[in-house]
């Protein structure tokens, strides 16, 4: 078990040099900022990745995993810079998410190469319910 978030904000920031991750995404909260911006409680065995805003939980999920936890946190930080790449590299008349969701699944797999695969499961499940709208 990981001792401190010392030690998982260094881990966070290792990987996000395999991506050239802007620092600022890398910050790892400890306390909510009440603005939404995640943070990571540590508990004995298990890990909780929580997001709050003016006293409302938006979302609290748990593991005992570690590397699901470091993939919960680079996924946001990705996250951040497939919507930027997509805006920088704009394509025609496609749905915007086809460069943004090839983008998070690169960037994902280039951090590790299994979370790859865990980010296509996400997309699919999203384009399950929200398939692509070209024009």
């Amino acid at each position: 078990m990981v001792a401190s978030i010392h030690e998982i904000q260094s881990m966070v920031d290792e990987l996000g040099k395999r991506v050239d991750a802007p620092k600022s995404s890398l910050i790892v909260l400890s306390a909510p900022a009440d603005d939404g911006a995640p943070y990571v409680e540590l508990h004995d065995n298990s890990f909780s990745y929580v997001s709050s805003e003016r006293g409302y939980e938006i979302y609290n999920r748990s593991t005992s995993s570690l590397d699901e936890l470091l993939y919960w946190i680079m996924s946001r930080v990705v996250r951040q810079m497939a919507v930027k790449y997509e805006l920088d590299n704009r394509a025609g008349n496609c749905d915007t998410r086809r460069v943004y969701f090839s983008r998070f699944v690169q960037l994902l797999g280039e951090i590790r190469p299994e979370w790859a695969e865990l980010a296509r499961q996400e997309v699919d499940e999203i384009l399950k319910s929200s398939p692509y709208l070209d024009s």
